[in-house]
């Protein structure tokens, strides 16, 4: 018997094969919040994984830049980029990425199953894509932040609403005006949208106490200029007078 492991090699483990996973995202990766969910999704999926995992970027700018302008070229360039690779799963981020991937599935990415993450589409656009991919989209709560505020301070007359010209921003405000109206009668609302940056500077720098200033997204003004999240919010922010509390 001590002979047989001579006579009979061991057959080694197979190993598992290491999962790739590609991330098309149109939210830019530096943002905080996108930082932290792509953090929890690498390390769900790590942790749900025997084997390794190998996660690759795509990352498509279309908060500031509409799709429309690029998506033939967009299409031809992953094409080519990624001939020939092999991948286990696509994750989209953000409703036009999602639409690309899934409205192009016969030119890239045909037999890759596909899920998603946004919270810039309709729940009704997600159920009409059943079952062709599956995902979650975010609730970004903003009656309940307001509610929040409105607690905190409870002699607020006037809430002032502020979003930019691009098609994200659009979508976020008539969100935010949909959910906002059960508190209409206990304050004001006041939607400044689509508006320059000096205009929206201007505005601010006006507002009266007992007033609070809720900020979705300015991605784009009406002239044309892009903004990050941050970057806006810091641009107009030192121009709001003390009284005012910036959500």
């Amino acid at each position: 018997m001590l002979f047989l492991p001579l006579l009979f090699p061991l057959a080694a483990p197979a190993e598992t094969p290491t999962k790739r996973i590609l991330v098309v995202t149109s939210y830019d990766l530096n943002r905080p919040a996108v930082m932290l969910f792509v953090q929890a999704m690498r390390s769900t999926i790590g942790a749900g994984t025997k084997g390794g995992v190998e996660f690759f970027y795509e990352f498509q700018e279309t908060t500031r830049i509409s799709t429309g302008k690029y998506e033939d070229a967009m299409v031809s360039y992953m094409k080519r980029k990624y001939e020939g690779e092999k991948f286990d799963l696509i994750v989209a981020m953000g409703a036009p990425s999602l639409r690309l991937v899934v409205n192009h599935e016969s030119e890239i990415f045909s037999a890759v199953p596909k899920i998603f993450y946004f919270h810039d589409e309709r729940e009704e656009t997600v159920r009409s894509l059943w079952p062709r991919t599956t995902g979650v989209w975010a609730n970004l709560e903003i009656a309940e932040t307001i509610g929040t505020a409105l607690e905190l301070q409870p002699e607020t007359q006037q809430v002032v609403v502020i979003s930019g010209s691009s098609s994200q921003d659009k979508f976020l405000k008539e969100q935010a005006q949909r959910e906002l109206k059960k508190y209409e009668g206990k304050v004001t609302f006041t939607y400044i949208n689509d508006v320059s940056m000096e205009e929206l500077k201007a505005k601010t720098a006006s507002l009266p106490p007992k007033t609070i200033v809720l900020y979705i997204t300015f991605f784009l003004d009406n002239q044309g200029k892009s903004f990050s999240g941050p970057e806006a919010l810091s641009l107009f922010a030192w121009s709001v007078p003390p009284g005012p509390d910036v959500t």
